[in-house]
């Protein structure tokens, strides 16, 4: 009969919070057998797009991934971390992109998540407030992406500088923002858009005449960046604490591939590992291909959050690469 370390049933030890191990077969007992089966196959299928993307764009660092040694005299071996009882490889070259590659996306994606939930609960705890701000613009089929961004990036530096913008800081009390960045496809075209939390210490502040005052100023910024003028309704739009809080624990897990294999609605546009994913399924091979190509480059380079000066010392949030 096998011996469980723990009670069967249950799918973590209320101790240790690690899955109960059968002590003559090493199996995952109850429930958790199900929960690890489902990761299996999620990761299973991560790897599965990652060589799907190495046949679009072969000449990106990314089809390196988990596929080449790290050097000539590197001896591939495969190891077991004895903690998670997760098998990997050792000695094989790691991309660490978010934006291109699935299987570094998932690994990095919770990690960022962690850190997003961590400076919300110690804003929390030393009474800072946090909303979630939205800016997007107007696009068009045919635009390109690289010169969206570009644009992009520029009203965001009007919008976050100079005397307008320092007023509506100081009039909320802001004492920092992080800043991340998404893109979709879709009728219209590309569709980058930025989101950003804001930390501030206004408790009393009226969010809907905030997000008025700072919708004119966005709209002003992007028409001056070249960009066509974003609406009042959803040009910039601001949410409270606790939407923010659940919207921030999806940061960068873009796709089920990254995260899990329930397939997502495809209304608000395709995401570029939907790109992919749909390049593997046949469906306009040529276009997808030349979308993802599209995507890769003018993504190149780019942080996925960028932290105000600041903040994650004053959030006790630890700073790494």
């Amino acid at each position: 009969m096998s011996e469980f370390y723990g009670a069967p049933g249950a799918d973590v030890c209320a101790h240790t919070k690690k899955p109960f191990i059968c002590a003559s077969t090493g199996e995952i007992a109850g429930p958790s057998r199900t929960v690890v089966e489902h990761a299996r196959a999620a990761r299973a299928r991560r790897f599965d797009l990652l060589s799907v993307i190495r046949s679009i764009y072969p000449s990106h660092r990314t089809a390196s991934c988990m596929w080449s040694r790290v050097s000539q005299d590197t001896q591939i071996q495969v190891v077991r971390d004895v903690l998670t009882l997760k098998a990997r490889y050792s000695g094989l070259r790691v991309c660490g992109s978010i934006w291109t590659c699935p299987v570094c996306a998932a690994k990095i994606s919770e990690r960022r998540a962690a850190e997003l939930a961590q400076a919300i609960t110690q804003a929390r705890n030393l009474d800072i407030e946090v909303a979630l701000l939205t800016v997007t613009v107007p696009h068009v089929r045919g635009e390109s992406l690289a010169d969206l961004l570009a644009a992009l990036r520029k009203a965001w530096r009007s919008f976050t500088s100079g005397g307008t913008s320092g007023r509506l800081r100081r009039a909320i009390g802001l004492v920092g923002t992080i800043r991340n960045t998404e893109v979709t496809y879709g009728e219209n075209g590309w569709h980058p858009h930025f989101h950003c939390l804001m930390f501030f210490r206004g408790k009393l502040v009226d969010l809907e005449e905030i997000q008025r005052a700072w919708g004119e100023h966005w709209q002003k910024c992007a028409v001056s960046a070249g960009l066509r003028e974003p609406s009042t309704e959803h040009g910039l739009t601001i949410q409270p604490g606790d939407y923010a809080a659940r919207y921030v624990s999806k940061w960068g897990l873009e796709h089920e591939m990254t995260k899990s294999m329930a397939k997502k609605s495809r209304v608000g546009g395709r995401t570029p590992f939907d790109i992919a994913d749909d390049f593997a399924d046949g469906k306009d091979v040529e276009k997808n291909a030349a979308l993802w190509r599209e995507y890769a480059t003018a993504f190149k380079g780019q942080r996925q959050l960028y932290w105000s000066a600041g903040l994650k010392k004053l959030l006790v949030v630890e700073d790494k690469t």
